[in-house]
């Protein structure tokens, strides 16, 4: 640690000495210059100029503000997003340890008793951490269950359990996450599915695709 004691330079309104630090600098002709008076008696003397002259610096404001209206946008749209910044930060509770067993059990319990809200939910949260607006619903799977009369929708096979809900455009190209883009498959179609559209899927099945053909005929 230094023992050098700091450069004191004594202020020209309050005759106080101040480390050089605590005049500001400012450009003169193209070159750095110290003020005179230290922060304090700047900033004491910046406050009698905007109470005497108020109104007209007020004005010039405004005045200013119409001139440049998408630099005075931008500025206030950058301050909203900080605040949301800031107010998602204080929403982010960090669950207590003893809580965490909790709600892996509560988790556990949604996948035994409910696996469609699971599986909605499983969705939902990957769409939302791609980015990718849209929601789908426990109602949503059961209605296309129904559409598809419990068959996959790939292969025809009767769908089982551990049926898999499928976005038709994947999520990873661009696909949405919402009803129109699902589909229930079985969990083989699924997995060899993949990220592929119907067209390349078909033609990987025709290539080498082996699966075989199910006892239950498609509707």
């Amino acid at each position: 640690m230094s023992n050098i004691a700091p450069e004191l330079k004594v202020c020209l309104k309050c005759g106080v000495a101040y480390p050089l630090d605590d005049y500001r600098i400012e450009m003169r002709r193209g070159k750095p210059y110290r003020r005179p008076d230290c922060r304090t008696c700047r900033a004491e003397t910046s406050k009698q100029y905007y109470e005497a002259n108020k109104e007209k610096i007020m004005q010039t404001g405004r005045v200013w503000a119409k001139q440049n209206r998408e630099h005075v946008a931008a500025k206030i749209r950058q301050r909203r997003r900080a605040k949301t910044q800031e107010k998602k930060a204080a929403r982010a509770v960090v669950p207590h340890p003893d809580n965490i067993v909790l709600i892996s059990a509560l988790r556990r319990s949604l996948k035994q008793w409910s696996p469609e809200k699971d599986r909605a939910a499983a969705h939902n949260t990957r769409a939302k951490n791609l980015g990718i607006k849209g929601r789908i619903t426990f109602f949503d799977i059961q209605a296309k269950l129904l559409e598809q009369d419990f068959f996959c929708y790939l292969c025809g096979a009767m769908l089982e359990d551990n049926y898999h809900v499928d976005h038709v455009l994947a999520l990873a190209r661009g696909g949405a996450n919402d009803p129109g883009n699902i589909a229930i498959a079985c969990s083989l179609c699924n997995w060899s599915k993949n990220d592929r559209d119907l067209k390349e899927y078909k033609d990987f099945e025709k290539q080498t695709l082996k699966k075989p053909t199910p006892k239950t005929a498609f509707h």
